[in-house]
């Protein structure tokens, strides 16, 4: 990643929350984003970095591990999930930047999606 970007999960509906790796300069951030509540996490120096979003009846929870997939640590309230437009609220990767500047790479290796019923975390 290069300075400026973002890349992370989100609940993409109206409006968009999720869970986000930043790079500022020389430092990656773990970020929690919704439309009125933003909250910093820890700074990471690791390459690989795992993001979840736990649904529960209308309310998006978003965790991230730094530890192979255990544990799992919350950041940020839990947030509504209203639905939106003419297909509702669903997940989304993303990836993009805010400075013109040397190409960077995120790389997502894989996406899993759990329905309801027993989590074996």
């Amino acid at each position: 990643m290069c300075g400026g970007t973002h890349a992370g999960l989100a609940m993409f509906e109206q409006p968009a929350s999720g869970i986000e790796v930043v790079q500022a300069e020389a430092e990656q951030r773990i970020e929690f984003f919704a439309p009125y509540s933003n909250t910093d996490g820890p700074l990471i120096s690791q390459m690989t970095v795992q993001l979840r979003v736990h649904i529960e009846d209308d309310q998006a929870c978003c965790l991230f591990s730094l530890n192979d997939r255990r544990p799992f640590q919350p950041l940020g309230p839990a947030t509504f999930i209203y639905f939106s437009w003419w297909k509702g609220s669903r997940p989304a990767l993303f990836a993009y930047t805010t400075q013109v500047s040397s190409a960077g790479i995120v790389d997502f290796d894989w996406a899993h999606y759990q329905p309801p019923g027993v989590n074996p975390w």
